[in-house]
């Protein structure tokens, strides 16, 4: 009776110290949920630089020298990386966690944002602060993993940058 026993209280041990090990291993992913940015609806605001960056576009999206034609885009360049973290309840079958993120093509296509120049041109200065709502890359035409439909941008006084 008392091997019994003993086998029972080391079979609880050993529960115990598995369920324990499953709930650290989980406490970092869930910790950094809570930090991470999420996506549209919520509102964001960002800080950092901004700049123009060519990509393949169309047909293909592959090789501007193979065809395609010149995708240039707005990308903000983040000053910290971020996440950008799905939701429970997110209605968005492709957004997903997405760590690391320093890069985020700007998307004023929707709104009229004011102080948007037109492709190409300088922008008013290099460090800037957008708001807007983040969705994730699921067209060829989107270039950076994560997207912001642009509402805002401020200028912050500096160094203008160049054309490119």
């Amino acid at each position: 009776m008392k091997k019994m026993e003993e086998k029972v209280r080391n079979q609880n041990r050993v529960t115990v110290w598995l369920v324990a090990a499953i709930i650290f291993a989980f406490l970092p992913s869930v910790a950094r949920a809570e930090k991470c940015l999420k996506y549209e609806p919520e509102v964001v605001t960002l800080t950092g630089k901004i700049y123009w960056k060519t990509f393949a576009g169309f047909p293909n999206y592959e090789s501007i020298e193979a065809g395609d034609h010149k995708d240039i885009v707005g990308i903000l360049g983040l000053e910290h990386q971020v996440c950008v973290a799905a939701g429970p309840g997110d209605s968005d079958r492709f957004n997903e966690t997405v760590d690391d993120i320093s890069e985020i093509q700007l998307d004023p296509i929707w709104h009229d944002v004011p102080n948007w120049p037109k492709y190409g041109e300088s922008f008013k200065s290099e460090r800037v602060i957008v708001v807007g709502t983040l969705y994730t890359r699921n067209w060829g035409f989107e270039h950076t993993q994560i997207l912001m439909d642009l509402r805002i941008i401020k200028f912050i006084e500096g160094e203008k940058t160049p054309a490119r």
